[in-house]
């Protein structure tokens, strides 16, 4: 196997390949993010491959150093019933599996074969909780006792009359009479993605004066914006700087 000599910056190298696919630029190659590794696939692997696979981390979800695929993370969301539907047994065989899962299908599942928690063949569908319009709202009147605070906490909420834009921007009155980009975009967090980036406390100070040459602050202030600019707060700036 080839020797891994990605750098440490690849979350960012990696973030940048994936920014310019989705916005159809040029990089140096598409991303290559992998659905995963079957689990019969991978003690096949280990079985064969002497030892060459022992660093793997087998999660290629989220990618995997030693084959050089882009990482990414994900942010769970649940798609299911609330309250969920509690996972429960309705038949065991010795070939099978019957059972209702948490989405509330019924589904039969193959027992031979099981490895690294995954089962030598997806899952057969049998039954699906909803079938007609009625399903779906028996459905929702059973949880409608589970539900009751939330509802009585949200019909509170939108009650108030509260508007909260939470933009830091100061009054037009407090605002620097000599001032210009630089000085303006660095005045609160992007600053801190700044410094995390390796920019001084001493060359943030020169960064925002604005009574020093523009050209000459942003030749400071350009490397670490290059290392931060996939921030979110860097992202941020970036749309507002292009505009609609």
């Amino acid at each position: 196997m080839q020797e891994n000599t990605r750098s440490t910056t690849a979350q960012t190298s990696d973030l940048r390949r994936f920014l310019a696919c989705m916005e159809y630029e040029s990089s140096d190659r598409r991303p290559d993010h992998e659905l995963g590794v079957w689990g019969q696939t991978r003690k096949r692997w280990e079985q064969e491959s002497g030892g060459s696979v022992e660093n793997f981390t087998w999660d290629w979800f989220v990618g995997e150093q030693e084959l050089d695929l882009d990482r990414r993370e994900y942010i769970d969301v649940n798609y299911g019933f609330i309250p969920p539907i509690e996972y429960e047994v309705l038949e065991e065989t010795a070939e099978y599996v019957f059972a209702r899962i948490p989405s509330g299908a019924i589904t039969k599942a193959l027992k031979e074969g099981t490895t690294y928690g995954t089962r030598m063949c997806m899952d057969q569908y049998l039954e699906f909780p909803v079938k007609t319009p009625e399903d779906l709202g028996r459905l929702a009147k059973d949880g409608e006792n589970e539900m009751s605070t939330y509802t009585e906490l949200l019909d509170h909420i939108q009650s108030l009359k509260i508007i909260d834009t939470h933009e830091h921007l100061p009054f037009e009155a407090d605002r620097p009479k000599e001032t210009d980009v630089l000085e303006e975009w660095l005045a609160h967090y992007f600053s801190s993605d700044l410094v995390s980036a390796g920019l001084s406390d001493e060359g943030l100070a020169t960064v925002r004066d604005s009574s020093k040459d523009i050209n000459d602050r942003w030749k400071l202030a350009e490397p670490f914006w290059r290392a931060a600019e996939n921030t979110g707060y860097g992202r941020s700036l970036s749309i507002a700087a292009k505009g609609p």
